[in-house]
C-alpha cells in the first residue's frame, strides 16, 4: 500500500514538475519569442528605411548629374552672347536660330539620354528646337526673372517623371544668364534610365514595389513601380488608405502599415522624402511576407527553446538561459550591424556631399581664370576648357582657327599642334610667345604636362594675353626715344653754342645773342621736362590737387590777360558772357589747362589769325572753347592727340615739335574735376578746343593727395 501511494506521489509529482516545467517553458518561451519578434521586426524596418535611403540617394545623385550637363549646355559663350544680342534687339530670331540649332545639336550629340532641347529666349520664342519634345501641357512652369530662388537646391527646374508611349520621360529647365541678367532658358527632355532602373532593382532579401511620390497633391503617385515589375506586383494605386495618407504626407519619412483592401493584401510603406523636390521614394511590401520571413528566422529558436523544454527543468534551465543569452546577443549584434551600416551611409553621404561642393568649387575656381586654360589628353584630345579658353576659341572664326599658325593658340581634337609634340619628345614643360598679325594680339603659350607615377596621362595648356604688356614696352621704347629726341635738339643748341664761346673771341653782342639763344632753349628744355614731370605725377596721383570754390569768369579773364602780347600776328578775342557760376576747381591747375589750349592756337597757326574765346552754361556743366584759324587736325588723329607722346605729323608743314604731353596734360586735369574735353578740326581751316565742366560733381574732390 505504501509503495503504491509513493508510486502514485510520484507520478503526481512527476506530472506536476512536468506541468510546471511546461508551463515555465511556456512562459519563458512566449516572453523570448515577443522579445525576438520585437528585436526583428526592428531590424527588419530598418533595412527597409536604408534601403529607400539609398534609393533616395542614386535619384538625388542623377538629379545633380542631369542639373550639372543642363547648366554646362547653357554656359557655351558663343551662343550665350548671341542669345543676349537677341534680348537687347541687337539681332533677329531668324540669326539666332540659324545659329543655335547646329551647335546645339553638336552639343547633345553625346547626350544619350536626351531625347530632345529646346532654346527659349526670355521673351518665350523657340530658338532652337532639337529632337522630340512632348506637349506643352506635360512642361513644368517656367520661372520669370523676378524671382530666381524658384531655381531652388540643384540650381533647375525639374519636371514630374512621366511616360509617354512606354517610355520615361523627365523634363529639365536651366537658366541662362549673361552678367547677372536672365536671357533665356534651355528645355531638355531626358528619358531616364538610370531613373527606370532605380525602381526596377529588386531587394536581395524583401520584395517590394518602389514608386516615386508628391506629398500634398491630389495626385500623389508619379513613378508606379508596379508598371515595370512582373505580374503580381503590388499596385500602390489600388489601396485607398494609402492614397489618403500620401495627400497629406508632409514629413521626412518613415514607416506606415496599411490594412488589406480591395483584393490587396496588407501592406507596409518604407519612405524617404527627396531633398528640396516636394518627391518622396517609397517602397510597398506585403506585410505576409515580411512575417512570413521573420517567421523563418524564428521557427529554429522556438522549436530549440521547445525541446530543450522538454528535456526537463535543469537541464532546460541549464540550457534556455545561455541559448536566450546567445539570441539576444545575435539580436544586438545584428542592431550593432544595422547601427554601423546607418553610420557608413551617413558618412558616404557626407563624403559624397563634400566631393560634389568641393568638385563646384574647383569648377567655379576653374571658370574663374582670366587665363586660357585647355586640359587635353595623351593624343591632344580637349578634356575640359575654362570660360577664357572657350571664349578665346570663340573669337576666332571656323575658318580663322584652321590657319596653321592658329594651331598653338587653339587646339584641336586629336591634332597636336607643334608645342604639343615639342612636350612630347621633351618630356618637359614648354613655352612659346604668340603674335597674330591680323588683331595685333600678343599670348604666352605655356604646356605643363600632367604625370601620376611618373606617367603621361594628358597636358595642361595656358594661354595668357600680353598685349598690354606688349603695348607697356612699346610705350616705354616710344618714351624713350621721343624724350630723347627732344631734349637732344635744344641740348644740341646750348652745347654748340657754349663751345663756340670757349673756343673763341666774340664780341659782347654777340654773346649777349649766343646767351639769348641758350636761355630759350633752357626755357624749352625745362617745359619739356616739366610737363612730362607733371604728367607723371598727376597719372599716379603724387600731386595734390587744391579744390576752392573759383570765380570762373574772373579766372578767364586772367589768362587771356597773359596772351595779349604773346603774338603780333594774332589777334586775341573773348566773347564771355557778364557772369558764369563759381566752380569747385583747382585754379592753378586749370589755368595750366587754358594756356595749354592756347599757347596751342598760337602755335599751329603760323600763319596768324584770330583766336576766339567763348564760354556758356547750362544747369549741369560749363563750357569753355576755344577757336583759331590754324592748319587743322587729320580726322584720324583727333581721338589721339590726347594720348601721352602722340604727335601729329606735321613734318611737311615745318611745326616746331615737342613731346606730346601738353594734350595729354590737359586731358588728366580735366578729367580729375570730372570734366571732359574733346576737339573738333577742318584741315586748313582750324581748330576749336571744347572743355566741359560740371557746376555738381558726382563726388566731393579730395584735397589730399592719394598716393601708392
Amino acid at each position: 500500500m505504501h509503495a503504491l501511494t509513493t508510486s502514485r506521489l510520484r507520478k503526481q509529482l512527476t506530472l506536476f514538475f512536468m506541468a510546471s516545467i511546461l508551463f515555465l517553458g511556456a512562459v519563458i518561451t512566449a516572453s523570448t519569442g515577443s522579445r525576438l519578434l520585437a528585436i526583428f521586426k526592428s531590424s527588419v524596418h530598418s533595412n527597409l528605411i536604408k534601403q529607400v535611403e539609398n534609393k533616395q540617394l542614386a535619384i538625388e545623385n542623377y538629379l545633380h548629374r542631369l542639373a550639372d550637363l543642363s547648366l554646362q549646355l547653357g554656359s557655351r559663350s558663343g551662343l550665350r552672347d548671341l542669345l543676349a544680342s537677341y534680348d537687347q534687339g541687337l539681332v533677329p530670331l531668324e540669326t539666332l536660330q540659324q545659329f543655335s540649332t547646329p551647335r546645339l545639336r553638336d552639343a547633345t550629340q553625346r547626350l544619350h539620354e536626351l531625347s530632345g532641347l529646346i532654346l527659349l529666349t526670355a521673351d518665350g520664342q523657340e530658338a532652337a528646337h532639337i529632337g522630340v519634345i512632348p506637349d506643352r501641357d506635360l512642361w513644368p512652369a517656367i520661372p520669370g526673372p523676378e524671382d530666381p530662388k524658384q531655381y531652388g537646391h540643384y540650381g533647375v527646374v525639374f519636371s514630374p517623371p512621366f511616360y509617354l508611349d512606354g517610355k520615361l520621360y523627365l523634363i529639365v529647365i536651366s537658366p541662362i544668364y549673361h552678367q547677372q541678367r536672365l536671357i533665356g532658358h534651355d528645355l531638355l527632355c531626358f528619358c531616364p534610365e538610370h531613373l527606370q532602373s532605380v525602381f526596377e532593382e529588386k531587394s536581395d532579401l524583401y520584395s517590394g514595389t518602389p514608386f516615386l511620390f508628391r506629398g500634398g497633391s491630389t495626385t500623389p503617385i508619379l513613378i508606379n513601380g508596379a508598371e515595370l515589375s512582373p505580374p503580381g506586383g503590388l499596385d500602390p494605386k489600388s489601396n485607398p488608405h494609402l492614397l489618403e495618407s500620401l495627400h497629406s504626407l508632409s514629413g521626412s519619412g518613415g514607416i506606415y502599415p496599411y490594412p488589406a483592401m480591395d483584393g490587396q493584401p496588407p501592406t507596409l510603406l518604407a519612405c524617404s522624402r527627396l531633398y528640396d523636390l516636394g518627391w518622396y521614394i517609397g517602397v510597398l511590401h506585403n506585410r505576409a511576407e515580411l512575417d512570413s520571413y521573420l517567421k523563418k528566422k524564428l521557427q529554429p529558436v522556438f522549436l530549440i527553446i521547445l525541446a530543450v523544454t522538454a528535456l526537463g527543468g535543469i537541464i532546460f534551465y541549464f540550457l534556455a538561459r545561455p541559448l536566450a543569452r546567445q539570441v539576444l546577443v545575435h539580436a544586438t549584434d545584428l542592431e550593432q550591424m544595422n547601427q554601423d551600416l546607418a553610420k557608413e551611409v551617413s558618412e558616404r553621404r557626407q563624403i559624397e556631399q563634400h566631393l560634389l561642393t568641393s568638385e563646384q568649387e574647383w569648377a567655379n575656381t576653374f571658370e574663374s581664370i582670366d587665363d586660357a586654360i585647355s586640359i587635353l589628353d595623351r593624343e591632344g584630345r580637349i578634356h575640359k576648357q575654362n570660360r577664357a579658353a572657350r571664349q578665346l576659341s570663340g573669337s576666332y572664326s571656323a575658318v580663322h582657327r584652321k590657319r596653321a599658325d592658329l594651331r598653338n593658340l587653339l587646339p584641336e581634337d586629336g591634332q597636336p599642334s607643334e608645342l604639343f609634340q615639342q612636350l612630347l619628345a621633351e618630356g618637359k614643360p614648354v613655352e612659346s610667345i604668340y603674335s597674330d598679325e591680323i588683331t595685333g594680339a600678343f599670348f604666352r603659350i605655356s604646356l605643363t604636362p600632367l604625370s601620376v607615377h611618373n606617367a603621361l596621362r594628358g597636358v595642361v595648356q595656358i594661354v595668357q594675353d600680353i598685349t598690354e604688356q606688349k603695348q607697356i614696352e612699346k610705350m616705354k621704347s616710344e618714351m624713350i626715344s621721343a624724350v630723347s629726341h627732344e631734349i637732344r635738339t635744344p641740348l644740341t643748341a646750348i652745347t654748340g653754342f657754349v663751345e663756340f664761346m670757349l673756343e673763341n673771341e666774340t664780341s659782347a653782342d654777340q654773346r649777349q645773342n649766343y646767351l639769348e639763344i641758350i636761355h630759350r632753349e633752357m626755357r624749352r628744355l625745362n617745359e619739356l621736362m616739366n610737363d612730362f614731370l607733371d604728367l607723371q605725377r598727376l597719372q599716379l596721383s603724387l600731386h595734390a590737387y587744391h579744390f576752392a570754390p573759383t570765380d570762373t569768369l574772373a579766372l578767364l579773364k586772367e589768362t587771356l590777360s597773359l596772351f595779349e602780347m604773346a603774338s603780333e600776328k594774332h589777334q586775341l578775342v573773348s566773347q564771355l558772357p557778364d557772369q558764369l557760376p563759381e566752380l569747385s576747381l583747382d585754379a592753378n591747375r586749370m589755368q595750366q589747362v587754358l594756356k595749354n589750349i592756347l599757347a596751342n592756337a598760337i602755335k599751329y597757326s603760323p600763319a596768324g589769325g584770330t583766336i576766339r574765346v567763348n564760354a556758356r552754361s547750362t544747369d549741369q556743366s560749363v563750357f569753355i572753347w576755344v577757336q583759331d584759324e590754324g592748319i587743322g587736325i587729320p580726322v584720324k588723329d583727333q581721338q589721339k592727340i590726347f594720348s601721352r607722346f602722340y604727335r601729329v605729323d606735321d613734318s611737311d608743314r615745318r611745326i616746331p615739335g615737342g613731346l606730346g604731353l601738353g594734350l595729354a596734360l590737359v586731358d588728366e586735369i580735366v578729367k580729375a574735376h570730372q570734366g571732359r574735353v574733346w576737339v573738333e578740326s577742318t584741315l586748313e581751316k582750324g581748330s576749336t578746343f571744347f572743355i566741359e565742366l560740371p557746376r555738381h560733381p558726382e563726388r566731393e574732390p579730395q584735397d589730399a593727395a592719394q598716393r601708392i
